[in-house]
């Protein structure tokens, strides 16, 4: 259902479709990208620091490594990670959004306040201190950001969801017997919808910025994998003798988000317009 809004919300617009098609080059590059690798991103097949060349297309690393292997092998790491918290993220805010509009009364009010509470904590600095206790990883770092990431999307289902509940055509069903199921099926979730599409694609950008960061810090998966804001971190040294080592992954990093955000970006425009 997702990506049916994705498409017919990006196709109609070439501007919107560029981005978007970006996106489904990305997933597939995470998908299919290690089978092009030409080494394996775990061993030395050359002498290190070489200069970029036809037999290394982006040249070795500091231990000798082929650097557009690991590169290849990052986009993965980073990248369904990345859709892992996006979707976490998204259900769970989802559903307690939409129990607290169902619930009403005290429910409501209850987990509103904890959404508010949860939303003033410093999400990143106590994610942080969780993988740090929990120890390095990359599904450990996931579920350390999932666990406090959620109360945006329950806001957002929450308004939605209580702003259609008001609508004639949703008061008709209810007056029609239609159960609490059906109605919140057929009624409410999809038009809560689209804003949550908005508000996801929107948010994977930030999500890989932060991905990187924890990476960059030594708390994704354990060296030596080949985790792109690791690499960043591991090659600094030789930012001024051999600067394309720490650079290509930051780049890659940096066209990740980028192009997550103009598609986020296209498909809020979209929605506005609709």
């Amino acid at each position: 259902m997702i990506l049916r809004v994705l498409l017919r919300t990006e196709l109609r617009t070439k501007s919107g479709a560029l981005p978007l098609i970006g996106l489904l080059f990305i997933t597939l590059l995470a998908v299919a990208g290690p089978i092009f690798a030409p080494a394996n991103p775990l061993l030395r097949v050359d002498t290190p620091y070489l200069d970029p060349s036809f037999q290394h297309w982006l040249g070795t690393d500091e231990v000798g490594r082929d650097l557009l292997s690991r590169i290849l092998y990052g986009i993965r790491l980073t990248w369904f990670p990345v859709l892992a918290v996006i979707a976490l993220t998204s259900a769970i805010g989802t559903l307690v959004g939409a129990v607290a509009a169902a619930a009403g009364g005290l429910v409501e009010l209850l987990l509103n306040r904890f959404c508010e509470l949860m939303m003033v904590i410093p999400a990143t600095l106590i994610a942080l201190a969780a993988v740090a206790s929990l120890g390095p990883g990359t599904w450990h770092l996931v579920a350390a950001i999932s666990v406090f990431w959620w109360p945006w999307y329950a806001r957002i289902a929450h308004t939605e969801i209580r702003r259609v509940a008001t609508r004639a055509h949703v008061e008709a069903a209810r007056l029609a017997g239609v159960g609490r199921p059906r109605l919140f099926l057929r009624y409410l979730l999809p038009a809560a919808l689209p804003s949550l599409v908005v508000a996801a694609s929107l948010d994977v950008a930030n999500v890989i910025l932060v991905l990187a960061m924890f990476s960059f810090l030594g708390l994704g998966a354990p060296a030596p994998a080949p985790e792109l804001g690791a690499m960043t971190a591991q090659s600094l040294v030789s930012l001024t003798t051999h600067g394309w080592i720490p650079l290509s992954p930051a780049i890659v990093i940096f066209i990740l988000a980028f192009t997550a955000n103009l598609a986020g970006d296209g498909i809020r425009q979209r929605m506005e317009s609709t």
